[in-house]
């Protein structure tokens, strides 16, 4: 409306013959008319620029937080990048002015990710000057992190553990497990892995147990004792001991990507027998070791510790006092428990050994996290406290219920998360 009143008024002073003033007054509110739509109109692009680079903006941050978590890879990021402008552009009333990516670039050299939008303004008053349409381009940039992340969660399936308490250490580990893989499935297989040790009197090593035990044994695994008992070398140098008398029905899962593999083990799980706890620390610190690769199907070989974009971290969960052990004599491993040793000795040795182990993984630069259910006695309490690393920030939950338990696990997720997403 504004628009043809000026043009109508700006013909109607140049047709006025009678007054060379009125012409020029014509053209000046003509003149006038213009710069000021200009300024209206620039204004309107300037805020759609705004609008536009905030639009890229919070995609590109979401394609970079994808290629962090694992969720995408370099194949599938644009896809993503470009999914998501588009949402935020319909979020913003942007389509007027049909932006489109311009220009997308991933350097994993550098870890970066790159990314410029171009769109046009319509014009209103300044099409008066013969402007229909004015510009406007955004760029934005980001950079991801390219770290790996190894964590083995042993999880305490004996006996003690039955009924209500194996339904809540199921719940709180798969809401671990679904924390710390969001999408169920990572883009880049490599980027996060979780290793599963369900263990009570030993563990079941299943496929892997003749291997790891020289022929010994088709199925239950416990430990090393002599020179190499806290050690990680490969069992091919030193063979895992034997003589359980009963080990869980569910197996060692190696390193796995699959939320959907790691939570239907996890479902599984069956409670019976004593708690060797320092056989569990053991075969979770195997399943961290890059020594461990010969015995690991592919996919499941552990980094190496020593890199500095590998993160590693253990989860021991114990509801009671470690007390069973193995010992070797006469070339055959014996266990050593609560029923046949006098004065406490399995529970000494037992708890001695899990924080030798202990030391000596965190050693291997793997941080530790440890977390007692519903556990009251005291020497457990110690030697969990004793297990943990001293990192700066909680690594040891003392869990009185279910909702303590959960929250235990999530905690831990979320923090390893965000430790490996900060880097």
């Amino acid at each position: 409306m504004f628009e043809q009143f000026v043009k109508s008024h700006a013909a109607r002073f140049v047709r006025d013959e009678n007054g060379g003033i009125a012409m020029i007054f014509g053209l000046m509110v003509l003149v006038i008319s213009v710069f000021a739509g200009a300024g209206l109109d620039f204004s309107r692009s300037a805020t759609a620029r705004a609008k536009l680079s905030s639009a890229l903006d919070a995609a590109i941050l979401t394609a970079a937080r994808g290629l962090s978590q694992g969720s995408l890879d370099e194949k599938t990021v644009e896809d993503e990048l470009r999914r998501m402008f588009a949402a935020n552009v319909a979020g913003a009333f942007l389509q007027e002015i049909k932006p489109e990516i311009a220009d997308f670039k991933v350097n994993m050299a550098d870890s970066t990710i790159k990314a410029s939008a171009a769109g046009a303004v319509p014009a209103a008053l300044v099409k008066l000057a013969g402007i229909e349409t004015i510009d406007v381009g955004v760029s934005s940039s980001a950079t991801f992190n390219q770290d790996r992340v190894e964590i083995a969660m042993m999880l305490d399936v004996t006996g003690s553990m039955g009924g209500k308490k194996i339904k809540s250490l199921k719940k709180a580990a798969t809401l671990a497990v679904d924390t710390i893989i969001p999408r169920g499935r990572q883009a880049d297989p490599d980027k996060v892995r979780i290793a599963l040790v369900p263990y009570s009197q030993g563990v079941n090593a299943g496929t892997y147990a003749r291997q790891a035990t020289g022929n010994a044994s088709g199925k239950c695994a416990t430990e090393r004792v002599g020179k190499y008992a806290y050690t990680n070398v490969s069992p091919r140098k030193a063979a895992i001991g034997t003589g359980s008398s009963n080990c869980p029905s569910a197996a060692i899962l190696p390193l796995e990507s699959d939320a959907k593999t790691l939570k239907n083990r996890i479902k599984a799980f069956k409670t019976d027998g004593w708690t060797s706890g320092n056989v569990g620390i053991a075969w979770t610190w195997y399943a961290l070791s890059q020594q461990w690769n010969g015995l690991w199907p592919a996919g499941s070989d552990a980094k190496s510790s020593g890199s500095a974009n590998v993160h590693k971290y253990a989860i021991l969960m114990t509801d009671g006092l470690f007390n069973t052990v193995y010992d070797k004599k006469n070339g055959k491993y014996k266990e050593l428990n609560p029923n046949n040793t006098k004065n406490d000795k399995s529970e000494k040795l037992s708890n001695k050994r899990a924080v030798e182990l202990c030391k000596a993984m965190k050693k291997d630069k793997i941080v530790v996290f440890t977390i007692a259910f519903d556990l009251k006695d005291a020497t457990a309490i110690k030697t969990l406290q004793a297990c943990k690393s001293d990192v700066g920030y909680q690594t040891f939950y003392n869990a009185a219920s279910e909702k303590e338990l959960e929250g235990a696990y999530l905690e831990i997720a979320s923090l390893i998360q965000n430790l490996w997403l900060s880097k």
